[in-house]
């Protein structure tokens, strides 16, 4: 029988997923630590870390943070990259004494594993969260007419968007795992429509109702055979 501990947990680690959304879209200075937190969270349900865990590796995040930033007065490439390096490493090293010797194991092995996804990634060409985002908010600049302002932003929320739905993806239970994605959906929608006016939501939602009007047309012109119009006569 699963105790009250392991009982909870999943849902604990649903509440880390749908709520680092809806900080993050309160203020433009939350949205600039939004690659931390979304390291964080995936961490947390991958490594089932502890309340006390994740603080003491969120400390660690903004010192790693603060000592990069400082990295960039330095004029020496070389030397920047190696302080660059270095402080990567020490990061690393604070985070494993965090850990357990299980949790440490098993973030080697994620690690190993992410590598090795992201080479076949490039390999296979397929985009990053980048790309797709830039091409989402070159459609949306075309369609809405974004400022300059609104198409950084745009491009933050995107690519926050597709982090944490990968994270959602991730969930074993089915239940939880729709209810996560349903949620990382309705936060994107939210910060979406936060940054539009008012006659550009107006004109997003006129888009969203011609093509999906188009694709129920598509799909009503198809039959039940081929696909193409005509009906299936069972060969």
């Amino acid at each position: 029988m699963k105790t009250l501990k392991e009982h909870f947990r999943p849902l604990v680690l649903v509440g880390s997923i749908l709520l680092v959304p809806y900080a993050m879209s309160q203020n433009t200075a939350a949205q600039q630590t939004g690659p931390k937190e979304d390291r964080l969270t995936r961490m947390t349900l991958e490594l089932g870390l502890s309340p006390e865990q994740v603080e003491r590796i969120r400390a660690i995040h903004e010192d790693h943070a603060a000592k990069v930033e400082g990295l960039k007065d330095l004029e020496d490439k070389d030397q920047r990259d190696r302080a660059k390096k270095e402080a990567r490493s020490a990061q690393r090293e604070a985070i494993n004494a965090v850990l357990t010797p299980e949790q440490q194991a098993k973030a080697e092995v994620l690690r190993a594993e992410r590598k090795v996804a992201k080479s076949r990634k490039n390999q296979a060409g397929e985009r990053t969260h980048d790309e797709r985002a830039d091409m989402q908010v070159r459609r949306m600049t075309q369609e809405l007419g974004l400022s300059g302002g609104q198409s950084t932003k745009m491009k933050g929320i995107l690519v926050q968007h597709m982090q944490r739905m990968e994270v959602a993806e991730r969930l074993a239970d089915e239940a939880q795992r729709k209810e996560a994605m349903e949620q990382v959906k309705r936060s994107k929608q939210n910060a979406v429509k936060a940054i539009l006016t008012p006659e550009q939501r107006a004109r997003m939602e006129a888009l969203k109702a011609e093509r999906k009007a188009k694709k129920e047309h598509r799909q009503g012109r198809q039959g039940p055979g081929d696909g193409k119009g005509k009906p299936d006569k069972g060969r």
